[in-house]
């Protein structure tokens, strides 16, 4: 498909404005791989009907997620334990700061 193609199907995502903005200038985009244009007007559709508000505090969720285990301190504890307990593994590191742990 073409980038314009594949922006009409999801609009929302402003994949044309993203592309264009962030490729460089030489680039040229006259065609994309988009294996699964169904998927992607379903995702456009439930961020259509999603408020602003949900979807900046799932983005800040997947960020803080991305970094719990590169922070050391008492408050992400008992993420990277619900984390590790997700994951199936024990958490190794010490109860050092009076968390309850259960």
């Amino acid at each position: 498909m073409s980038l314009a193609e594949t922006a009409k199907v999801a609009p929302v995502l402003g994949l044309d404005y993203v592309i264009g903005n962030l490729s460089p200038s030489n680039f040229s985009n006259a065609r994309m791989i988009t294996a699964f244009p169904d998927h992607i007007k379903a995702i456009s559709e439930v961020l259509v009907g999603t408020s602003k508000e949900t979807l900046q505090t799932y983005f800040m969720w997947r960020v803080i997620g991305q970094f719990v285990n590169t922070v050391l301190a008492p408050e992400v504890e008992p993420l990277r334990q619900l984390f590790n307990k997700m994951a199936g593994k024990v958490s190794r590191l010490p109860n050092s700061w009076g968390l309850r742990i259960r």
